[in-house]
């Protein structure tokens, strides 16, 4: 009988023992999520888009993000768009010369002919003043031209914490003019230089 109290008695301080384990855990738990600065309350916030469009005519804006923005030229007569631009800022340093050579090796693939057509200057405006910056314009000439867009262009601008890359695409290199004052209406209106 004594050893059957002893063993009810050892029962009662496990579980109570344990309670109060669980007990300090959970208020433990509480603390450091209530503390914690990637809590939810500091993830609610939403982001503030680094781009912003000032409006060209024919133009609309497409989808966008914190760090990237597309523009689409209102649709033709038969419903489609014909040229379509984006803007994205990324971090680092940019070496234009090759990635503008990396873009003309991709375009190229698969039997398709790659010309430059020109290489317009263009300025983007920033909150610290405006950008300027090369506009490389490429035909690209497919033995399927129901695959590719037919007029690609691709710029950088270098800041001095990221950069910014410029892309606009048409189903005809003709069309590419078209793109300028979508490409203009761009601003980036973070603080970053």
């Amino acid at each position: 009988m004594i050893i059957k109290q002893k063993n009810t008695s050892k029962r009662k301080l496990v579980i109570f023992i344990l309670f109060c384990v669980l007990i300090g855990v959970t208020i433990g738990g509480i603390i450091v999520v209530r503390n914690n600065p990637t809590s939810t309350q500091a993830t609610t916030e939403p982001a503030k888009p680094l781009f912003s469009f000032t409006g060209a005519d024919g133009w609309q804006q497409g989808p966008s993000n914190e760090t990237s923005m597309a523009l689409f030229s209102k649709a033709a007569a038969d419903g489609t768009s014909v040229c379509f631009t984006s803007i994205e800022y990324k971090t680092g340093t940019v070496d234009a010369a090759v990635e503008i050579q990396k873009n003309h090796d991709v375009l190229s693939g698969d039997g398709r002919v790659v010309s430059v057509i020109g290489v317009p200057m263009l300025m983007l405006r920033t909150a610290t003043g405006d950008k300027q910056y090369q506009l490389h314009q490429f035909q690209i000439s497919s033995p399927d031209p129901s695959q590719v867009m037919g007029g690609n262009e691709l710029g950088y601008v270098q800041l001095s914490d990221g950069y910014i890359k410029i892309l606009g695409n048409c189903n005809t290199a003709e069309q590419l003019s078209t793109t300028i004052p979508a490409l203009q209406a761009y601003k980036f209106i973070a603080s970053k230089k």
